[in-house]
């Protein structure tokens, strides 16, 4: 080998060492930028409750954070992340999402769904993912990757206010029916005294002229009673419209239902079992009368809902009503309140039939064996009271006044 090969072989090869230490620089740095994005990654996730997760699409392969584990309530790393165990946390109703998401990727855009996974405890947590696919050269997805962040409190709020706005709707629909039944009922009510004073000065102008018996005298007394009826009608109506007068009273509420169950056992049949759960109580500025009106119509209910037997149940206890108890109910202020819980073991009703429970002239019963204000005249005298009503129900599953 002469001079001039040898030394170009020197030089290739101080070249190629060189070369070989500037590949092992960049490779050193390469790591350590790469050891100072995770580390970076790893405080940021540390940092957020949110989970970050990523699909990636050719292989099938799913990854998440740490996060994920957390939100659910399990063991860190308690399973390998795929998307049949994914499946199996999401809620049935959502599982449809996934196909959703795969028919949309192609779009490339940003996609935000909402779904419910199941913890540790067997309850679900909702979730909110935002998520986009990338593409290769070709165009083609190669992955989705997102984060999802736990919504349950908002979805629980969202759900309250729903409720709240629902029930705010049927008292203010309530409202206006009563208006409106209270003032026929209150002038209905002076054309029916009207009826009744004429019918009564007509009976008694044919006892003055010694007529007691005939065609006259009959029809007068149908007149009485038809009109009577209908006054007893309209005192329902007006019940419901708030327009019935009170005569309050201090009352013991252990005392009143208790002089009331020697009744409401004959009336209701022994084939139910009733059952009076007492409570030490403050006394209720109430009028008797109407109250154990409100009660017996309840009580009735159940009876009808429970022809082939059952439990009737009548429960004392205070309580208090919060601010968002009060939404919508004029004259209910937060604070301290009696409560009435009359419960049966019947037949329930169903979401529709709920709905419309203390609408009047509103029935389930058989044309003539039911005038639909039984429910509404309790809802008028408890409102008259200053108090509020509730009603929770299910089929099979009795109800609860």
């Amino acid at each position: 080998m002469n001079e001039d090969n040898e030394t170009r072989i020197a030089h290739l090869k101080r070249k190629l060492h060189k070369l070989e230490n500037e590949v092992k620089r960049l490779r050193q740095s390469s790591h350590r930028d790469r050891r100072r994005r995770n580390a970076r990654l790893e405080r940021v996730l540390k940092g957020t409750r949110d989970v970050a997760w990523e699909w990636d699409l050719r292989t099938d392969q799913l990854w998440w954070s740490v996060q994920l584990f957390q939100l659910l309530g399990y063991p860190q790393r308690a399973f390998t992340p795929t998307r049949e165990r994914f499946a199996e946390l999401l809620h049935a109703k959502d599982r449809h999402l996934i196909e959703r998401l795969t028919r949309d990727i192609k779009r490339g855009e940003h996609q935000v769904v909402e779904f419910r996974l199941r913890d540790v405890d067997g309850d679900f947590v909702w979730v909110e993912s935002r998520s986009m696919a990338f593409f290769d050269a070709e165009g083609l997805p190669v992955c989705l990757s997102g984060s999802m962040r736990d919504i349950t409190q908002r979805k629980q709020d969202e759900q309250r206010n729903a409720a709240l706005a629902e029930q705010l709707r049927n008292i203010q629909k309530l409202e206006a029916l009563g208006q409106l039944a209270g003032g026929i009922a209150h002038d209905f009510n002076n054309i029916l005294q009207a009826v009744l004073g004429n019918a009564r000065f007509a009976q008694m102008a044919l006892a003055e002229q010694g007529v007691h018996e005939g065609d006259a005298v009959e029809c007068l007394e149908d007149i009485t009673e038809g009109a009577q009826r209908a006054a007893a009608l309209t005192q329902k109506l007006l019940a419901f419209g708030r327009r019935q007068p009170l005569d309050p009273e201090p009352l013991d509420l252990n005392e009143v239902i208790s002089g009331m169950l020697s009744m409401v056992r004959r009336t209701i049949g022994t084939h139910i079992t009733v059952r009076f759960e007492r409570a030490p109580m403050r006394s209720v500025q109430a009028d008797r009368a109407q109250l154990e009106r409100a009660l017996l119509n309840l009580i009735v209910n159940s009876r009808d809902a429970m022809q082939e037997g059952g439990e009737l149940t009548i429960e004392l206890s205070d309580t208090w009503l919060k601010r968002e108890d009060c939404v919508g109910h004029d004259g209910l202020a937060p604070g301290p309140y009696a409560r009435i819980r009359v419960s049966d073991t019947g037949h329930g009703m169903d979401g529709e039939t709920l709905a419309h429970a203390f609408d009047p002239f509103f029935t389930t019963k058989p044309l003539g064996q039911g005038t639909g204000l039984g429910l509404a005249t309790v809802y008028g005298i408890i409102q008259q009271h200053d108090g509020l009503i509730t009603v929770h129900s299910d089929l099979g599953e009795g109800t609860r006044f």
